[in-house]
């Protein structure tokens, strides 16, 4: 059986097409490469508001990690660094810091056969762990905590199951520590089109 992913990508198709494929703003974005596989970018955005937003990026191999630097109008840097099969194969390990906030983040990723990982824990030592695993024939299920370890309380928590096709997926999460439900559908049209839907309860 394939890998399902991570549980964040349950129900993911739905968002993708209601949420994140639409654009407001006016923006440019110019990216290049270098022979030596430096990748640069930049980008500027015309915001609804008559402000100019922009960044600039940097992407590049600095021994076995893949480092990445942003800095944007508002003077903020972020530099991560991503290795890949980090101790073993399949563990993927990432380090984020941001500046002059004071955030900084570590995450493990952690790809089996049949199932999927995650832990992140920030500077303010709140832990996130999630897992998903494949039922087989397009299926999978999965949960996800959110723990606050000076309150010793978690703050979040939800659980979800999808199911896929190359003509369609259909989706159901508990989400709001559970008080929340969600069911979504997505149908590909055709390789152009797809419409989806979204039931919140």
């Amino acid at each position: 059986m394939p890998n399902p992913g991570l549980f964040s990508g349950i129900g993911g198709a739905a968002r993708g097409i209601l949420t994140q494929n639409y654009a407001y703003d006016k923006k440019i974005e110019i990216k290049s490469k270098t022979e030596d596989g430096v990748s640069f970018g930049a980008s500027s955005s015309a915001l609804a508001s008559g402000a100019v937003a922009g960044d600039f990026n940097l992407k590049t191999k600095a021994g076995i990690a893949l480092v990445t630097g942003k800095v944007d109008t508002n003077g903020k840097l972020t530099v991560s660094a991503d290795i890949s099969d980090a101790f073993t194969k399949g563990l993927k390990v990432v380090f984020t810091g941001l500046y002059p906030d004071p955030a900084a983040t570590a995450a493990a990723e952690y790809r089996a056969d049949i199932f999927t990982l995650t832990s992140t824990i920030n500077n303010k030592l709140n832990i996130t762990g999630s897992a998903i695993v494949s039922l087989g024939d397009g299926a999978a299920a999965g949960g996800l905590v959110e723990y606050d370890t000076n309150k010793g309380v978690p703050t979040k928590y939800e659980v979800g199951i999808g199911y896929s096709k190359p003509e369609y997926s259909i989706a159901a999460i508990l989400r709001k520590k559970l008080t929340e439900g969600v069911i979504s559908y997505v149908h590909h049209l055709n390789s152009s089109y797809s419409v989806a839907g979204e039931f919140v309860h």
